[in-house]
């Protein structure tokens, strides 16, 4: 019985797909929540993206720039054969700052249609 609150409760948080995305030239790194309907990336101050699920396999993007909608693009997303290399700054029990190296699955993205408005 325990185990099985335990695991729901892991299960509503947390669990995340990491898309790559290449837009302009520049990748980007989005992550989408299997359980919410939004994400946003910030890229400067100025663009902004906003990523609206549509299933599991599919999603909308929508750019903004300066707060006006410039296009909305579907994309579907595959696993990616490699993984992605994650860095993470911690700090242990005595204060000594540390880097923490992991790797993690992420997914490839398929741009199918566009919009523009």
């Amino acid at each position: 019985m325990i185990t099985i609150v335990l695991s729901s409760i892991i299960n509503s948080f947390g669990q995340s797909k990491t898309v790559k995305i290449l837009l302009d030239s520049n990748k980007i790194y989005l992550r989408f929540f299997y359980k919410h309907y939004k994400s946003d990336y910030t890229l400067n101050d100025s663009v902004a993206y906003l990523c609206r699920k549509i299933n599991r396999d599919s999603f909308y993007l929508d750019k903004f720039v300066y707060k006006k909608k410039e296009w909305t693009k579907i994309y579907k997303i595959e696993p990616a054969k490699d993984s992605l290399r994650i860095t993470t700054r911690a700090v242990d029990i005595k204060g000594n700052k540390k880097l923490i190296y992991s790797k993690e699955k992420y997914y490839n993205s398929i741009e199918i249609f566009e919009t523009k408005n």
